[in-house]
């Protein structure tokens, strides 16, 4: 029963109070094509503790631009595993473009990945 408790407590500890937890960050962002069916297009996020993400994207063109020219220098340095700090982060630094397509697209990769 206790570690139901606690569990309960952990989860409604806010991200950012937890005291034992090490700050990330993002070190660098790389997109990768492989050709198949259609374009699949790979992203993978990696950190200076050596942590990696790897996600796919959906295959809009364009995707890869957006995550390297507008993305990429909003992302490093910054911690991943505040996943939606983050992704509220990228909504705010990207007006008029985040309602939909390949700007949404590009934040949804590096939010999965």
């Amino acid at each position: 029963m206790i570690f139901y408790k606690i569990a309960a407590l952990i989860c409604l500890c806010s991200y950012y109070s937890v005291p034992w937890r090490t700050a990330v960050k993002i070190t660098d962002i790389q997109a990768t094509i492989v050709e198949g069916s259609y374009p699949w297009v790979y992203v993978q996020v990696s950190t200076d503790e050596g942590l990696t993400g790897l996600a796919e994207a959906y295959p809009i063109k364009g995707v890869i631009g957006v995550l390297e020219e507008q993305l990429k220098p909003l992302l490093v340095g910054r911690d991943p595993l505040a996943i939606e700090p983050l992704f509220n982060y990228l909504l705010e630094r990207t007006p008029g473009q985040s309602s939909g397509g390949t700007t949404l697209a590009a934040i949804s990769v590096v939010e999965i990945a």
